[in-house]
């Protein structure tokens, strides 16, 4: 699995960088909720957000909203140049870290939901 990772990783590095404002994650189950302000938060995994700030379904809670470093600093692949399913997907590579900057709980459809926001730092 770890070979699988590192191949999967170096694919994505040779995409292009991510040259937006902002990013999302519509997060899971799996992903990191009880981060507090000002916590720096380092990716575990290749973390796949989207340039597009879709309407969340009911089952997301929590909502990352990203902005990624400047140019060749950034660790932010945009894989929706390479092929685009219509989700203009954008990966981080593992290890990238992300600064806290605020929390705020929202209700969208009636629906309350946590909207962190972050900025990614080298």
């Amino acid at each position: 699995i770890q070979e699988m990772r590192s191949t999967l990783e170096s694919a994505i590095a040779k995409i292009p960088v991510f040259e937006g404002e902002v990013l999302y994650r519509f997060c899971n189950e799996y992903d990191h909720f009880d981060l507090v302000e000002g916590e720096v938060y380092t990716a575990p995994h290749s973390l796949t957000t989207t340039k597009d700030k879709w309407t969340p379904d009911d089952h997301t809670k929590v909502i990352y909203v990203i902005t990624p470093l400047e140019g060749s600093r950034t660790k932010a692949h945009s894989l929706y140049l390479l092929f685009n399913n219509g989700e203009q997907q954008v990966n981080f590579l593992t290890g990238a870290r992300f600064r806290v900057d605020r929390i705020e709980s929202i209700e969208l459809d009636e629906v309350e939901r946590k909207w962190i926001y972050m900025s990614e730092i080298e």
